[in-house]
């Protein structure tokens, strides 16, 4: 394949930028893209803003969506030649990242994730955007689980506390639809490699490993809604009141951290300690993140584009690392003396659901400097 990009907008063709960015992301259910052109003459500049644009790489759809921001740049002097234009925008489902809902959405009886994300789509307004189920085992919400939306409430933030309660992601689809999966799991579909050997047969060009703990705590607790219900209406004695709420503990952290937040719905203990266990790994993945970057914009063993949500199989003599990780993050970017490369963002494959755990041992590891990646991502054994 030629790595060919083609951005349409309003229907009509363009090529020949002098830069194009596009990002896509497993935990984010919009798509983001930049172009950078030189234009001699601005006002006559065919690109405006709110017109559609939709972006093809050798004619698989990545982007759907509109032109939000256009920067222009000139030199300062007389006659200058020199104008860049930065053209941003995002996926049509940006509307619902941005949105806040009315406090109209009331449910009663079973209830589908789907049903709910059609009936926030449709009352915001947006059209052409279709929900696709990935997931076939998707339970239905009841009375218990339904909570009515509040005037203000963001629309995708409301959507996504529902999500949490079934352990699934929101996602694009790269056509502008929005994708209700899980994480991948199972065998590596890919693979990556950077050897130590003179003349590396390895894929990767350059990787960074990055560590940071800003958004980790050391202690998760997750309260019902019921049991806060309750001491609200009780405040004068809420000694009686049991206490329905769940933890779960992150060794690696120091103890004066803590995170305590309510459940999405009336949720029973167990339910507390699994939603507490689902923030605690939700915060630990991005604490420890390995950023390769490719040649091209296609995985070598499947031949397709690079797209998240794949189980990557690692080895990277340089960083020490043997191990499977998740593809979360997929950045395109293609310049006029830069060529075609693919930035990617890796992390634990068990980050999105209950299973991680990280021993204190391990952060010790870290803290140390000793063996740099294979002690902090799952091994194969390999």
């Amino acid at each position: 394949m030629t790595n060919n990009i083609i951005v349409s907008v309003d229907g009509i063709s363009y090529d020949g930028f002098k830069e194009v960015y596009i990002r896509r992301s497993l935990d984010t259910v919009s798509g983001f893209f930049r172009l950078i052109v030189n234009s001699h003459d601005v006002s006559k500049f065919p690109l405006k803003m709110g017109q559609t644009c939709e972006i093809f790489i050798d004619n698989n759809q990545v982007i759907n969506g509109f032109i939000e921001k256009i920067d222009v740049i000139y030199g300062a002097y007389q006659g200058s030649q020199d104008h860049n234009l930065i053209i941003e925008g995002r996926d049509k489902t940006s509307d619902l990242v941005d949105s806040t809902l009315d406090g109209e959405f009331t449910y009663n009886g079973s209830t589908s994730l789907v049903t709910i994300i059609s009936d926030v789509i449709s009352k915001i307004g947006i059209s052409g955007v279709n929900v696709i189920n990935n997931v076939p085992d998707l339970e239905s919400y009841n009375d218990d689980y339904i909570v009515s939306s509040s005037v203000g409430d963001n629309a995708f933030e409301f959507l996504e506390r529902y999500a949490r309660l079934r352990e699934v992601l929101l996602t694009s689809d790269g056509q502008g639809n929005i994708l209700i999966t899980r994480a991948a799991d199972g065998n590596p579909t890919s693979s990556l490699i950077n050897t130590k050997e003179l003349g590396n047969v390895g894929n990767i060009i350059s990787a960074r490993m990055v560590y940071d703990n800003t958004k980790r705590y050391s202690k998760y607790t997750a309260f019902s809604q019921a049991q806060i219900s309750s001491l609200n209406y009780f405040a004068s004695n809420t000694n009686d009141l049991t206490d329905i709420s769940g933890q779960s503990i992150d060794e690696g952290i120091r103890g004066s951290r803590l995170y305590n937040f309510i459940n999405e719905n009336n949720a029973t203990r167990e339910e507390c300690e699994k939603r507490a266990k689902w923030e605690r790994n939700s915060r630990i993945s991005p604490s420890k993140v390995y950023v390769p970057t490719v040649f091209g914009f296609r995985d070598g063993d499947s031949n397709t584009l690079w797209s998240p949500n794949k189980i990557v199989r690692v080895q990277d003599e340089f960083a020490n690392m043997s191990s499977d990780l998740l593809l979360n993050v997929v950045e395109f970017s293609q310049g006029l003396t830069a060529g075609s490369k693919t930035t990617l963002t890796l992390i634990d494959k068990d980050s999105y659901s209950t299973k991680i755990a990280i021993s204190r041992s391990e952060e010790q590891s870290r803290l140390e400097g000793r063996d740099f990646g294979v002690e902090y991502f799952t091994q194969t054994g390999g």
